[in-house]
This record gives C-alpha cells, structure tokens and sequence, in this order.
C-alpha cells in the first residue's frame, strides 16, 4: 500500500498564548511561504482550542510561557486538537521538549532565538512528518481491518515461533476460538518448517509457498497451500492459508475414477485404443495387448499399418489419404491383424473420430473385437450345414436306392432265368447245328434234292451259323455273369442302405466288409487293388451294421484318395493296394484292419486326424467329418477302439476293435448319434 505525503498547501493555526511579541518575523515567513497558509488567533483557553484550529493540518502554539505548562495541560492541548499535530514554538525549547514531546506534541522549537527560515524548514518537516505517520497509521488499521476479516486464513509468527495474531478465517479453520487454546504440538504442526523461517535471524527475507495438511483442534485434517512472507525487519511472519480440501478431495476422487476407469478399460474383453493423426497406436488397454501378444511398450505409437494382415481385405491402403480417413470413421468392418508369433486375428473394427475445435479429425478412438473363433464356428456351421444337406440328399438316395435295388433285382432275375434257359436250349441245338453243313452238301450232290441242298448251304452261310455256334455260348455265360454281377451290387447296395434298429444285431462283418468294397468299388478301382484277407470262421458280432458300414466306407475312399491323390502328384500309372482284414483277438473283440501303401500320415499332423472339420483334402472333396463321426461310432456307439498306425511313404492302417460281449439290446445313445 502506498503511503500519501503532506498537502502542497498546509493550512496552520498560529496561535498565541500570552504576549504575541517576538514572532513577528516568524509571523510574515509564514504568511509569505508558498506551501502554507496561515491563521493567526489568541489563545482565551485551551477548551476552546478544537474550535480554534478546525481542519487545520498544523496547530502552532506560541508563548513565553509555554515551558512552564504543566505535563496535563500539554496533554490536555494534544488530546483536544488530535489527530492535528502540535508543534510548540517557545523560548528555551530544550527545556521543555522532551515533556511536551511525552505529551503528544509533533515538535517543540526555539522559535524565539532560531532565524525564521530555519524554524519554516523545522515546521515543514514536522508537519510531513506528522502527515506521514497518521497515513501509515490508517494504513496499518485497513491492512489489521483486511487481515482480520479476509476469507483467507492468515496468522503471524513472531520471533519466539509463536502465533502474535490470527484472522477469523484462521480461527474457523483450525476450529479454535482464540489463539490461546492453540498448544505448542499443535502450533509446531501448523508451522512445520516455517518454524525456521521465523526464529532465524540470519536468514534472508523470502516467500514461501508449498501444499501442507494442517491438523484442526477436532482432529480432522486440512489441505492447504501455504504461502508465508517474511517482512523486511526479520520481527515476523506472516503466513497466508488457502484451504483446498475440498479441492484435494475432489482431485483424489477424480485420481480414483480415473483409476477405476483404467481398470475397466483394461478389463474389457474388447480390444480398444486410441489413433494419433499419424494413424498411430495410442493408449492401448490389456486386452488389445493380450490379442496381439505384444507389450506396452512394443505396442504404443505403432503405426496400425504394421498390425494389418497381408490376407485383410480392409485396411491395407491405410497409408492413403482415403485408408486415414476409414481407419478413423468406419463401422463394423472386417479386419485381420496379424499376431506376434504370425497367426492371423479375424476382428471386427469399430472407429469413433476425434476432432479438434475446428472439426478436423486429428485421430480416433477404436474398438475392436476379436471374431476369430466366431468365424469359425460359422465356417464349421455352414459346413456342418451343407454336410447335414448332403447326408439329407444321400439318406434320400439310399431310400431310393434300397427301393430301385429292390425294383432291379425282380427283372434281374428274370433276365437271369431266361439266359440260363438260353444256354441250356442252345447246348441241346448244338449237335443239330452241327449236322447242318453236312446235310446241305449231301442234298446239293444228290439229283433229287440239289436245288434244296443249295438253298439249305446259302442260308448257313448267310448266317454265319459257325460263328455263332463258336460265340453263343460264351455270350450267354457271360450275360449270365453281367446279371450275377448286378445281383451283387444291388443286393450289397441294399445291405448298405438297410437302416438298422435302434438296436444292436449280430453281424456277420465279412459281408459288411464285402458289401462296403462292392458300393465304394467306383472310388478305388482305378487306383488300387483290393485285396480281402477275411478269417472265414469269425463269430458274428453284435453291433450297428449300417453304422460300422459307414465306417468302413470312409476309412476305405480316404485310402483310395490318398493313393490316387499321390499316384496324380508322381505321375505314377500303376495302381496302389488296399488290404482289408478281419480276424479274432484274445481280448474276445472283432479286429476289422484297413491298409494301403499310399504317403502315410505326417506324425505333425497325425493327432488331429480325427478333429471335427479337420481335413487336408481340397475344397469340395471333403468336409472333415468322416474320421470324426467314425471315431464316435466306434467308440461312443459300440464301446470299441479306433487307431492308426502310418508310416510316411509306406502307407497307414486304420485298426477297428469292436467288443463282442455287448448286449445284444443297447439303445442307440442318441448324443453320440
């Protein structure tokens, strides 16, 4: 605060007590002086001395007889005129002044031997003097008045390190009535290193400005942030409280949502992060990094370029102008982001733009999921689908085809009879074909029937009857073996499609494995041979016929693919070889075998053979369901096992073991149906 100076112009009262002689020239300075203006009047009593002076900034009072007042008539002269100063102008100052100066008085002066121009300097310096003094007095009564009542907590220190004053706001805070209550603990809390600051002498004058928790009498804790200002005369400190509890509070609660927000955002199961205007990775949580296999440190700030899959059909031109903006705007888009160790992550990319105060998009916040067992599953659905569609269709062939089996075998019999009775009446003809020749050249060299010999000659030659008594027989006996032929199949094709019972029957499983061979004949005729090692006294065995037929079927055309598939890649012309065995183990169970000498299995993937939906044959040629449903038949169905033994570039052997102790009336279990 800034301290005011005395007036330009200072209006005086002179006034005299007693005989006004010996001032005269003291009289006409002052009325002569530019800064003053005076009034000049007689002094009756000192009562009267307020009227006398009013808004004077000066009173002088003159007399002879002023050294000889009395100490309470000086006073009674400062009280009256206060807050005018006094200044004494009387003989023989030096004795007087120092009781006028206890009095009250602004100065006492020799006016009466001193020149008037020195005693002009002494008034004017005295009445600044005084000036000065009641500014910076008003000035300490507003700063005490501002610092009483400021909503800031403030307090001083003194030298001793004690508390000298305290505001109201001080008080509130600390929940104290007054200072005195305040103990020593308490007070050292409040000052904590500011103790220093205050009792040391030597150290400079300084500011000092850090966060402090301030203990209340009641116990409760504070947060302020203290500043403390030392003044000049190293006498005290004064120490200013700003209370930011609630601030405090609030930034901890903001602290904890925000932690508990980066826990959630890191426990999602929903891979989300933030793209920078470089269309860079930012802030990626848990389970973004947990996907990719990657760290947070190899992941932050990595272009998401680098994270797309060469097999992605979206986002590969992300470096383009047109890629930027779809990486920060698209919706439910398709993507593949390769892992660390290669494998390919098939997600759904999910991008919300951020914009700066002018609208340009400057990056983006992303949300993908993770499809890639989503995916899956549909792809093994919609091929389950087109396999239970097939399974549909191929039931429905069966039906037709146990029915158009039944239909072909009555005029196959037919057929049958009829080229039997053919080659039974031609092998009667025969001997009379025979003769035929012979009898028309007799006739033709007898003279009674020549012309009947000649004729009969012509018609034998005319229809070959040589020939056809040489290729008769063997096309009857092979029509004879073409319709046995189709007995076969069709009777093996009505074995196969035969549905079965909802329970188990004895089974003769070489006509299973005969049947089987005969219906799956188009699939391995042209690549291998087939050869039956069957033990021909093999007990019957309990179990589904159609199921096991099943099985047997897809072991055997995924033998003839294999040798077929490898004979194509080696150009080789010759035909492989299926074995199929059965026999009787000491462990009382049917041990069906099924063997080629196609590539073999490789042993990497030889454990997964029987995975459902897995395959390593093309698209369209298998689905990955027959070894799968095999397996479950054998061993689900019919509590029985199912190995494979390969050795790659010899071949593999499928090994079927079902029990023959099973009851003979178990129920289908339709979960593994």
């Amino acid at each position: 605060m800034s301290i005011k100076t005395a007036p330009t112009t200072l209006s005086l009262t002179l006034v005299y007590s007693g005989s006004v002689t010996g001032l005269d020239d003291l009289s006409r300075a002052l009325q002569d002086a530019s800064w003053a203006s005076l009034k000049t009047t007689q002094l009756d009593a000192i009562t009267d001395l307020s009227e006398q002076t009013g808004e004077a900034d000066c009173l002088l009072l003159a007399g002879m007889d002023l050294a000889q007042w009395s100490e309470s008539a000086m006073r009674q002269v400062s009280a009256i005129v206060a807050p005018c100063p006094v200044i004494v102008l009387c003989p023989r100052a030096q004795e007087s002044e120092a009781r006028w100066l206890a009095a009250g008085a602004e100065d006492c002066v020799d006016a009466y031997s001193l020149d008037s121009g020195t005693v002009l300097r002494i008034i004017r310096r005295a009445v600044e003097r005084s000036a000065q003094r009641v500014h910076i007095s008003t000035a300490e009564r507003q700063y005490e008045d501002l610092f009483r009542k400021m909503p800031v907590a403030a307090f001083s220190v003194d030298a001793s390190a004690k508390i000298s004053r305290a505001n109201e706001a001080f008080l509130q805070l600390i929940g104290a009535g007054d200072v005195t209550v305040v103990s020593d603990e308490h007070l050292s809390n409040l000052l904590g290193d500011l103790a220093g600051m205050a009792t040391d002498a030597d150290a400079p004058s300084c500011d000092y400005n850090k966060n402090h928790i301030v203990n209340t009498l009641s116990g409760d804790q504070r947060h302020v942030v203290v500043f403390a200002r030392r003044k000049q005369s190293h006498a005290e400190v004064d120490v200013f409280l700003t209370d930011v509890t609630h601030k405090e509070l609030q930034s901890r609660r903001v602290a904890k949502a925000e932690n508990r927000l980066r826990r959630l955002y890191d426990a999602v199961p929903v891979m989300m992060f933030s793209l920078n205007q470089a269309i860079q990775i930012v802030d990626p949580n848990r389970s973004f990094l947990t996907a990719t296999g990657r760290g947070q440190a190899n992941a932050a700030e990595v272009a998401l370029s680098s994270l797309i899959h060469p097999d992605s059909d979206n986002l590969t031109d992300i470096g383009t102008g047109e890629g930027a903006e779809l990486a920060c705007c698209a919706r439910d888009l398709e993507v593949a982001l390769v892992h660390v160790d290669g494998q390919k992550l098939e997600c759904l990319y999910n991008a919300s733009p951020q914009q700066d105060m002018h609208g340009n998009v400057v990056g983006a916040h992303v949300m993908m999921i993770d499809v890639t067992e989503r995916n899956r599953a549909q792809r093994e659905r919609d091929a389950l689908q087109e396999q239970l569609q097939l399974t549909q269709k191929l039931e429905s062939i069966g039906e037709l085809a146990a029915g158009i089996a039944h239909e072909i075998n009555t005029p196959a019999q037919y057929v049958s009879d009829n080229l039997s009775f053919l080659d039974e009446a031609f092998g009667d003809l025969a001997p009379l074909f025979e003769q035929l020749e012979p009898l028309a050249n007799s006739l033709a060299a007898s003279d009674a029937f020549a012309a009947q010999g000649k004729t009969l000659a012509t018609h034998i030659d005319d229809a070959d009857l040589e020939y056809i008594c040489e290729e008769a027989p063997i096309a009857l006996k092979q029509g004879q073996e073409g319709i046995a032929k189709i007995r076969e199949i069709v009777l093996a094709l009505k074995d196969f499609s035969h549905p079965g019972g909802a329970d188990m029957e004895q089974t003769d499983l070489n006509r299973i494995m005969t049947s089987t061979a005969t219906v799956a004949r188009n699939e391995w005729k042209y690549v291998a041979n087939l050869h039956f090692e069957l033990q021909e006294d093999l007990p019957m065995v309990p179990c589904f016929a159609s199921a096991i037929s099943q099985v047997v079927l897809n072991i055997l055309v995924n033998a003839a693919h294999a040798i077929g598939d490898a004979k194509e890649a080696a150009k080789d012309t010759t035909l492989g070889n299926i074995r199929i065995s059965t026999a009787l183990s000491e462990g009382n169970a049917a041990i069906i075998r099924i063997q080629d000498d196609g590539p073999g299995i490789p042993e990497a993937i030889r454990q997964k053979i029987f995975d459902p939906f897995f395959t390593t044959k093309q698209v369209g040629k298998g689905t990955g369901q027959g070894l799968a449903i095999s397996r479950r038949v054998v061993t689900e169905q019919h509590n029985g096992t199912l190995s494979v033994e390969s050795v790659v570039g010899e071949g593999t052997t499928f090994t079927i073991g079902l029990p023959l102790d099973q009851p003979s009336g178990s129920a289908i279990d339709e979960a593994a149906a």
